[in-house]
C-alpha cells in the first residue's frame, strides 16, 4: 500500500475522489462522535470542550502565516529545479519555525495559570485543572505550528493525495481515545492528551512523507539565519497570517463569546445545529479547491483565449456555487429540525432566528467564495488586498459579536457573521471583478443578491408553514424545491450547462 501511496501521490483525480470520500465519512462520523462525547461528557463539559479548541487554533495560528510562504517559494524552486536555493532557502526556515514554535508554546505555557480567568472558564465538577488544560494546549500549539512547515512542503512537493486517508484515520483513533477518556470520567486536560499526541504522530507522519518524495528535503538540520531570506518570510506572509487571522475569527470566536457572556451549556446547541452548514462549506470550498489551479495558470497566459476562458470558468465556477450554497442553505432550513432531533434529542433544537442566520451565513459564503478565492491569485497584491479585507471583515465580526453578547443576543451573534461575510464578499468580489473586467453589479446581484432574496423567502415561508404536522412539511419542501428552480434560472444555469458538466465527470469517471 506503502508503494502504491508513493507511485500516485501527485494525482490530482485520486486525490479529489479521496478527499470527496474522506469528507463524507468524516461527516459521517463527526455525527457519530459528538453523539458520544455528549453523552459522555454532559452539556456543560462538552461546551468548555468545545470553547477550549480554539485556542489551540489560534495558538497554531503563531507561526504566522510563514507555512503560506514556504509553500509558494518551495514550489516555485522545484519548479526551477533549483535544489541547492531552496535548501538553503529550508534551513532559515526551519529555524524561524523552530523559534516559532518555541515561542508560541512558552506564551501559552507561561500565562497557562491566568487564560482560564482571562477567557471566562468557570470551576466545573470534573473539570480538573484548567491550567493543566492551557499547559496541554501549549504543547499542542507548538506542535501545530511544526506541523505547519512539513504539511506545506508536502504540498509544494506535489503529493496532494496521500496524506488524506492517513489523517481521517488518525483522526478517528484521537476522537475514539477522547471518548474512553470522558466516559471514564477524566478531567479535560487528560481528555485533550490524544489532540496532542495525534498532532505529533502527523508531525513525524508528514515528515516521513516529505522525505520519501525528496529525502534531501525531509530533515530537521541544517538550520541558517541569513536576514535575506528571513525577510522575504516575513514580507511574503504577513497577508497570508491576515487571512488565516480573519477566518479563524470567522469560524472560532462565536464559541468563545458565547462562553464568556452566556454559558458553556448553550455551546453545544449552537455548534452542533451549525454542523450541517459547516459541511456544506466544506462541500462548496472544495469545489474552487479543485478548480483553481487551471483557472490560475489561465490567468496568468499570454494568450487572450486562455484568459477568456479563465473568465468563463470563473462565471460558470461562481454559478456553481451560488446554486449548491443555496440549495444547501434550503435543505438545512427544511431538515434541521428534524435532523437534530433525531441525532441529538428535542431539547437541543435551535430558534428559527439562529436557523435562519446560519442558512444565510452558508448561502452568502458559497455564493462570494470564488470571487475571495480569485483575489488572492491576482498576484502579490491581491493577495495583500484579500488579507486586509478578511482581518478588518473578522475584527468587524468579532466587534459585532461581542456587542450582541452584551445586550444578551446570542442570534445577534449569528447575525454578525452574515453582516461580515456580506461585506467580504462585495468588497472582494468588486476587486476581482476590477482585475478581470468583469460587470460589477452583474456579479453582485448572482453572488449576493440571490441567495440574500432566496433564502430571505425561505425564512419566511419556514415562519409561515408551522412543521407541525407532515402536510405542512410537505407544502414547504415544494416551496423549496420552486425556489431552487428559481435560483438555478437566476444564476443563469441552462440545460446545455448541465449536459456539459455531466459529459466531463462520465469522461473523469472513465479515465
Amino acid at each position: 500500500m506503502i508503494e502504491w501511496f508513493r507511485r500516485n501521490r501527485t494525482s490530482a483525480r485520486i486525490a479529489f475522489g479521496m478527499r470527496l470520500f474522506v469528507m463524507g465519512a468524516s461527516g459521517i462520523c463527526s455525527f457519530f462522535w459528538t453523539r458520544l462525547l455528549l453523552r459522555a461528557m454532559g452539556d456543560r463539559l462538552n461546551g468548555l470542550y468545545l470553547a477550549f479548541q480554539p485556542v489551540i487554533t489560534l495558538g497554531g495560528l503563531g507561526d504566522l502565516g510563514m507555512g503560506g510562504a514556504i509553500g509558494l517559494r518551495a514550489g516555485q524552486a522545484l519548479g526551477r529545479r533549483d535544489e541547492a536555493g531552496l535548501r538553503n532557502f529550508l534551513a532559515n526556515a526551519r529555524a524561524v519555525f523552530l523559534i516559532l514554535s518555541l515561542f508560541a508554546f512558552t506564551v501559552l505555557f507561561l500565562l497557562a495559570p491566568w487564560l482560564p480567568k482571562w477567557l471566562h472558564f468557570e470551576p466545573t465538577p470534573g473539570a480538573g485543572s484548567f491550567t493543566s488544560l492551557f499547559v496541554i494546549g501549549a504543547f499542542t500549539a507548538g506542535m501545530v505550528i511544526l506541523n505547519s512547515y512539513f504539511q506545506n512542503l508536502n504540498y509544494a512537493c506535489g503529493s496532494v493525495m496521500w496524506p488524506i486517508l492517513p489523517s481521517f484515520l488518525i483522526s478517528q483513533l484521537g476522537l475514539f481515545a477522547t471518548w474512553l477518556l470522558a466516559k471514564s470520567g477524566f478531567p479535560l486536560w487528560v481528555q485533550f492528551t490524544p489532540s496532542l499526541a495525534t498532532a505529533l504522530i502527523m508531525f513525524l507522519l508528514i515528515k516521513t512523507m516529505v522525505r520519501w518524495a525528496y529525502p534531501p528535503l525531509g530533515t530537521l538540520l541544517p538550520m541558517r539565519f541569513e536576514w535575506k531570506e528571513w525577510k522575504f518570510l516575513l514580507s511574503s506572509s504577513v497577508w497570508i497570517y491576515l487571512c488565516s487571522l480573519g477566518n479563524f475569527i470567522y469560524t472560532s470566536t462565536d464559541r468563545l463569546v458565547i462562553n464568556a457572556g452566556f454559558s458553556p451549556e448553550v455551546i453545544p446547541r449552537y455548534q452542533y445545529n451549525y454542523r450541517l452548514c459547516d459541511l456544506a462549506v466544506q462541500l462548496v470550498v472544495t469545489a474552487s479547491f479543485v478548480s483553481l489551479p487551471k483557472i490560475t495558470q489561465w490567468m496568468a497566459s499570454a494568450l487572450a483565449a486562455e484568459r477568456e476562458r479563465a473568465l468563463r470558468e470563473i462565471r460558470r465556477l461562481n454559478q456553481f456555487q451560488v446554486v449548491l450554497g443555496s440549495a444547501t442553505a434550503l435543505v438545512y432550513l427544511a431538515i434541521n429540525d428534524i435532523f437534530v432531533r433525531i441525532w441529538l434529542g428535542g431539547r437541543y433544537q435551535a430558534p428559527v432566528a439562529w436557523e435562519i442566520a446560519f442558512a444565510l451565513n452558508l448561502a452568502i459564503t458559497a455564493g462570494g467564495d470564488s470571487g475571495i478565492q480569485v483575489v488572492t491569485r491576482c498576484g502579490v497584491n491581491g493577495i495583500r488586498i484579500a488579507g486586509i479585507a478578511i482581518g478588518i471583515t473578522g475584527l468587524i465580526n468579532l466587534c459585532l459579536s461581542i456587542i450582541s453578547m452584551k445586550l444578551g443576543s446570542i442570534t445577534g451573534i449569528a447575525v454578525a457573521t452574515v453582516i461580515a461575510q456580506s461585506i467580504l464578499s462585495l468588497a472582494l468580489g468588486s476587486y476581482a471583478c476590477s482585475q478581470l473586467g468583469m460587470a460589477r453589479l452583474q456579479w453582485f446581484l448572482r453572488s449576493w443578491g440571490i441567495p440574500m432574496i432566496i433564502i430571505g423567502i425561505a425564512a419566511l415561508l419556514k415562519i409561515w408553514l408551522s412543521q407541525n404536522s407532515l402536510l405542512a412539511f410537505g407544502a414547504l419542501a415544494i416551496c423549496y424545491l420552486c425556489l431552487l428552480f428559481v435560483t438555478v434560472l437566476l444564476a443563469g444555469i441552462d440545460p446545455s450547462m448541465i449536459r456539459s458538466e455531466i459529459a466531463t465527470f462520465r469522461s473523469v469517471i472513465k479515465r
